[in-house]
């Protein structure tokens, strides 16, 4: 039978939800879970995605994702394909580890955000002990909404919390107090959660469709440095140059490796790669990025 072609856009909130093979745990233990939200932190560095809400369980996890520009498919590719890979080496198997696709379902309104974060943070309460509360498990972000933390550093928590007045104590409080008290987490779906704002502090949408020019003129102009450079294959003072716009050109582009190859000529794929891998190391050191967005979103 033929997949169903995936509903999305560019500029859409998804719920996410992915399941493991019905013989294997997605996640068996702490490492893996962590695994799996450092990914998720390295692909927000090459994506510029937002993460609203995420829960990993012992055989499924849920996220709330903007795309903020990003294809959501090429997204969730990146991050399960490399828990893929990490899962097989670490348990000695081959073959998939998540059933089919992901799912996911567009957020088309600031009700359904609400409730679908909600119902996300309710999602542990089957695995708790009697005396633990949900926010004695650590994989869920409820905790970082609650206590006002970001421990994985991957939540974009501005967007909730203007939501639902999350900056005030009894705010918190009461949120945390609802979800930790309704039994049945399908009724919090439909819960009517009061909006203190109709126009929340979020995110501008970052267009993917930048003129690969541009982009090389703006990253020779931050280092400095004559964007001829970009084709001195052999010159090792142009390699930050060549790693920052072919991870430039990959991330706000929407260029493929080959793409790329054809545009600074002479270059293979795998050496592209390297340097999208190294240009996207060189982010976490300087601003570039940041400055691009103000720029240009």
């Amino acid at each position: 039978m033929p997949r169903v072609a995936r509903i999305k856009t560019n500029d859409s909130v998804f719920h996410i939800m992915l399941h493991s093979l019905s013989e294997i745990n997605l996640f068996n233990d702490s490492e893996d879970k962590e695994m799996y939200l450092a990914l998720i932190k390295k692909a927000k560095t090459k994506f510029h995605f937002k993460v609203y809400a995420f829960c990993l369980m012992t055989t499924h996890a849920h996220l709330v994702i903007d795309s903020f520009g990003s294809d959501i498919s090429k997204v969730m590719h990146y991050i399960n394909l490399c828990y893929s890979i990490y899962y097989n080496n670490k348990y000695s198997r081959s073959g998939p580890v998540f059933r089919d696709r992901f799912k996911s379902k567009i957020v088309n309104s600031y009700k359904y955000l609400v409730n679908v974060c909600a119902y996300i943070h309710a999602n542990p309460k089957d695995l708790l002990k009697s005396q633990d509360t949900l926010l004695d498990y650590p994989y869920n972000s409820l905790i970082d909404y609650i206590k006002g933390c970001n421990r994985f550093k991957i939540l974009d928590s501005a967007f909730l919390i203007s939501l639902l007045a999350l900056n005030h104590r009894t705010n918190r409080k009461q949120y945390y107090h609802y979800i930790s008290r309704t039994l049945d987490t399908s009724i919090i779906k439909d819960t009517d959660f009061p909006l203190y704002t109709s126009e929340p502090t979020n995110s501008k949408f970052i267009p993917r469709i930048h003129d690969p020019e541009m982009i090389l003129q703006y990253v020779s102009t931050q280092l400095n440095q004559p964007s001829q450079c970009i084709f001195y294959k052999y010159s090792s003072s142009a390699t930050s140059l060549r790693a920052l716009t072919c991870f430039m050109l990959h991330a706000f582009c929407n260029m493929s490796h080959l793409e790329i190859c054809a545009f600074i000529g002479n270059i293979s794929r795998s050496r592209v790669s390297s340097l999208i891998a190294k240009g996207m190391s060189l982010t976490y050191d300087m601003p570039i990025i940041e400055n691009f967005i103000s720029i240009n979103s």
